[in-house]
């Protein structure tokens, strides 16, 4: 923060590109200082704690190169902003000490938030089904039962691309007997696949496979570098009961979803209340005056 209003203030001409105030030559004698290759590997390092720099990256050299260049502008910057603080006016002193506390605020704030409010709020298992039971709405247990009942019908010798168009809820197969053709390994989600591809050909599972998206009768038709293959599902996504138009979810997720609504209200009631925050409806920004 220091170096950029310092550099805002030197580089009054050229502030679309960024530390233009110092120039590269002046960057790379502040790296050939004794010391400060070793510093600027403490501030990769202290960037990987922080998050800033992914911990299994390896950056190229260019990536390396650029990043010890821009560094060093910074602390260049920063040491002349500090060699001529004395000469800054007390409005130029406020200006850089309030933009320090507000990023140092916004700073804590955002790991106070990753470290405490983000686990606190985050629906458990155990709540989740407990909601359900709740919920009868939210319950898909008669959708398997479903779903093992057409089962039997297909292993019992029933034509599957019938009772595919007559019980599928997959949109995209709806009515070509549950059939997807040249299926990329990949395409489908892992149970799905796994599932369909320990299959020969014209051998149905033997039982349903469950899904986000709900329980799967599956029937592998042909196998090699692609494959074909029939599904019958049934779907357990479901729209929020309180929101109709809402698109459709998995039982889960939108339990999920309800839960941690329900945390982040009540927690942001308790923050108002013990700080005493009020919240000025009618407020109006004040215009400046010229």
């Amino acid at each position: 923060m220091v170096a950029d209003a310092y550099d805002k203030r030197k580089a009054a001409n050229n502030q679309s590109v960024p530390l233009s105030s110092v120039s590269d030559a002046d960057a790379k004698a502040f790296l050939d200082r004794q010391g400060n290759e070793q510093k600027f590997k403490e501030f990769v390092e202290n960037q990987k704690l922080l998050g800033s720099i992914p911990k299994d990256k390896q950056p190229t050299d260019k990536e390396i190169a650029e990043a010890k260049l821009n560094w060093a502008k910074i602390e260049v910057a920063y040491e002349r902003a500090m060699a001529e603080k004395a000469n800054l006016s007390e409005k130029q002193r406020r200006k850089i000490e309030l933009q320090l506390k507000l990023q140092k605020a916004q700073y804590l704030a955002q790991q106070y938030n990753k470290d405490v409010l983000i686990p606190k709020l985050a629906a458990t298992t155990e709540e989740i089904e407990d909601f359900k039971k709740q919920h009868p709405e939210f319950d898909t247990k008669g959708k398997k039962a479903k779903a093992e009942e057409i089962l039997q019908r297909a292993k019992n010798g029933e034509d599957f691309a019938k009772l595919a168009n007559e019980f599928t809820e997959d949109p995209g197969a709806k009515n070509k007997g549950g059939l997807y053709v040249n299926v990329k390994k990949g395409d489908f989600v892992p149970a799905f696949e796994q599932a369909a591809l320990a299959l020969e050909p014209g051998q149905i599972a033997d039982s349903t496979v469950e899904t986000q998206f709900g329980y799967h009768i599956i029937k592998l038709v042909r196998k090699g570098d692609t494959y074909d293959v029939r599904h019958i599902l049934i779907s357990t996504m479901i729209s929020d009961p309180a929101n109709p138009a809402s698109a459709p979810m998995p039982a889960n997720d939108l339990a999920k979803t309800r839960i941690e609504a329900d945390k982040e209200k009540k927690l942001s009631d308790e923050l108002i209340a013990k700080h005493k925050i009020t919240v000025a409806e009618d407020f109006k920004v004040p215009q400046n005056s010229k």
